[in-house]
């Protein structure tokens, strides 16, 4: 337990608890995805579920996608 689940104990203490350890155990996410219009790299949905998936499960964390919406560029901001 860390020093945060214990001196505020509690389901929100746990899950910081172990978000904390799943960030101490995962410090860096490899960078694979490239854009090349834009000349920069990024961490691809497979990157950061391969990095971040077995530190989750260890620290009893889970990770659940329920869904993307995708918005035009043009409708952004405008309501």
């Amino acid at each position: 337990m860390t020093d945060y689940a214990a001196s505020h104990g509690g389901p929100i203490g746990d899950l910081a608890a172990a978000v904390a350890n799943v960030m101490a155990d995962v410090p860096y996410v490899l960078q694979t995805g490239r854009n090349d219009h834009q000349r920069y790299s990024y961490a691809s949905d497979a990157d950061l579920i391969g990095a971040l998936q077995p530190a989750m499960a260890r620290h009893g964390l889970a990770l659940m996608v329920t869904g993307v919406e995708v918005l035009e560029a043009a409708s952004i901001g405008k309501t």
